[in-house]
């Protein structure tokens, strides 16, 4: 299964956007999550801050605001 297709089947809706989704990933695979949803026309919103085992990635489709 294709990734992104993946990542987009496990995130949820985040609280503060309604176009805007998120999803909780391992620190260390951060950069790559980030750069594969890039890759596939998704706006990177923000991350949570580092120093803790998983973070939250918050993205929406491009053209979707």
């Amino acid at each position: 299964m294709d990734m992104v297709k993946d990542l987009l089947r496990r995130s949820t809706s985040a609280t503060c956007g309604i176009m805007e989704r998120e999803i909780v990933v391992d620190s260390n695979k951060v950069d790559e999550v980030k750069r594969r949803l890039k890759s596939k026309g998704f706006v990177i919103v923000g991350t949570s801050e580092p120093g803790r085992k998983t973070r939250k990635i918050w993205f929406i489709r491009a053209g979707g605001f």
